[in-house]
Formats: structure tokens, sequence, C-alpha cells
């Protein structure tokens, strides 16, 4: 599973609108398209359908593209004029790099000047993945994931490998 991740913590991803207008303007279609050949399947969610029982195909299309929304949605986040966005990406994985420039493509028509930073494998897994220093990532989670477990464990807010910070007292 493939997905970009916003690291909660950096200041413009802290409102859950901004993050809202990135999913109204990033085409999980056009990624397909572009980085993998028109292999693959938008899910819209961190579950895989192989997880028939937990698995929500209806997330898949949850986000249309909209630019119009998501200009809203930044405007009413107090970011009329965008920002600036940096994602890092592991250099060894040239489809997480064909992603990421699609991805900047598709902010730049929303005013989010996004750049890509490639760094190595081990530096991606210090820096991003344990350390969090990061904006937003390109990244795959791989197979041995494949249980619900696994899934939401991830998002508790002081499980280490909750590298986007998310969090929710409700969660």
């Amino acid at each position: 599973v493939q997905l970009l991740a916003l690291n909660n913590n950096y200041k413009p991803l802290q409102d859950k609108r901004v993050r809202q207008a990135i999913n109204y303007a990033v085409s999980a279609d056009e990624i397909i398209d572009m980085a993998f050949y028109g292999y693959g399947t938008k899910i819209g969610s961190g579950l895989i359908p192989g997880l028939e029982k937990y698995y929500d195909d209806s997330l898949a299309d949850a986000y249309g593209l909209d630019y119009k929304k998501a200009k809203e949605l930044l405007n009413e986040a107090g970011y009329k004029d965008g920002f600036s966005l940096t994602i890092t990406v592991p250099s060894v994985y040239q489809a997480h790099i064909d992603t990421a420039e699609e991805i900047v493509n598709e902010l730049a028509q929303i005013g989010i000047q996004a750049d890509i930073k490639q760094v190595d494998w081990a530096t991606w897994l210090e820096k991003v993945y344990k350390g969090r220093e990061y904006e937003a990532t390109v990244i795959s989670l791989d197979g041995s994931l494949a249980y619900l477990t696994a899934f939401l464990s991830r998002y508790q807010s002081d499980a280490p490998n909750n590298f986007i910070n998310f969090k929710s007292e409700a969660y």
C-alpha cells in the first residue's frame, strides 16, 4: 500500500482542512496511470482489500479531484496563498519518486509549492520513520502488516511507528 503520509506536527498540516484540501488535489488515478502504468487499485485508506471484513471500498472515491473545493478549504484554514511543502522520499524507490513528482504537479494547482527531497534508505528510516523529521513522504506499507492490529496500532498516539503523528483522544 503506497501512501502520501503527512506529518501532522508540521504547522499547516495540523489543520484538518489543509489535509482535506490535499486529498481533493491529489488524484490517485493519475498516480496509478503515471507511476504504475495503470496497474494499481485505489483504496482510500490504509486498510487493504485483502482485509475484506474491515475494508471499506467506498473510501476509494471519498475525495474526488476538486481543485475548487481544495482552494476553499485552504482559504478557510488561513492559507489562501498556499504554503511550501517538502516531500521526502527514499531515493532507492523510483515509484515513490515518480509518485512525488505527480503530487508536486497536482499541489501546484492549489497554490502549494511542493518540492522533493530524495534521501537514502538509512536516512529515511532514521529521520522520517524514527525521528519524524519531515513534512510529507511517499512510502509503502508492506504485506507483513496485512492484519488489522498492525494497521490500527500504528495510529495510537504513543506508538513508535506512528510516524505521521496522528493524535486523537477518541481513538
